[in-house]
């Protein structure tokens, strides 16, 4: 299993006769939903409306980036030519509704929200997940122009622990000296990381999401989860 994400949209139609390809069909669902010998599952989204589509486009990117496989956006004809406004604010709400009802309290979107954490606002351990090459260079260098690397400063000064979860193209080149920048700080862990293809993208390096936990026991331990590079 090569473990590409990737997302595969299909509306469905009937055939190229004519006609058809103005008919709805359904006739995909058994076969995106079933159609392997077993050896693995697959994650198929439907949408029934325009405003369905955006939210889960935007969930099975996430999705297939989490799992590591291809996910499915599966929708009809009549779906596929619908054309329907959609309030972006409205969405934004409903995420951070959502993300509040997960986290039991509210989002912290701004710089100002986030200069707070660590003298004010405790946390037991702050996760960048996934921290960009942009970001790390920010934190290395010491600018908080982000409401995340705002967080991260403020974090640290309470001497809590930071683990930065890293995903970035240039890793082993321009952004390898801010590693070891990072890895000297005080307090500050890494989610272990390897290269995710080294053929392609010589230079990247993408953290192994499922260490996450274990590297946060570490950390709250005061320890670097081993080996950091596999």
């Amino acid at each position: 299993i090569a473990e590409v994400p990737c997302v595969v949209v299909n509306v469905q139609r009937g055939g190229p006769s004519t006609g058809l390809p103005t008919s709805p069909a359904q006739g995909e669902i058994y076969q995106s939903k079933y159609g392997s010998h077993g050896d693995r599952g697959a994650i198929v989204l439907t949408p029934s409306s325009v405003p369905e589509c955006f939210r889960l486009a935007v969930r099975c990117v996430n999705l297939s980036e989490k799992y590591m496989m291809p996910v499915i956006l599966l929708m009809d004809e009549i779906v596929g030519h619908m054309r329907e406004a959609i309030d972006l604010e409205e969405e934004s709400v409903s995420l951070k509704k959502e993300l509040k009802e997960i986290c039991g309290r509210d989002v912290i979107h701004t710089i100002e929200e986030a200069e707070p954490l660590g003298p004010k606002i405790v946390l037991d351990a702050l996760i960048i997940s996934p921290c960009t090459g942009n970001t790390l260079s920010k934190l290395a260098n010491g600018i908080t122009d982000t409401p995340v690397t705002m967080a991260a400063k403020a974090h640290l000064r309470a001497d809590r622990p930071l683990i930065i979860s890293l995903s970035s193209n240039d890793a082993l080149s321009a952004n390898l000296k801010n590693i070891a920048v990072m890895l000297e700080k005080k307090c500050v862990y890494f989610v272990p990381m390897k290269q995710d293809d080294p053929i392609n993208k010589p230079h990247s390096l993408s953290a192994d999401f499922d260490e996450i936990p274990s590297a946060l026991d570490a950390a709250l331990a005061g320890k670097q989860l081993r080996k950091l590079f596999i």
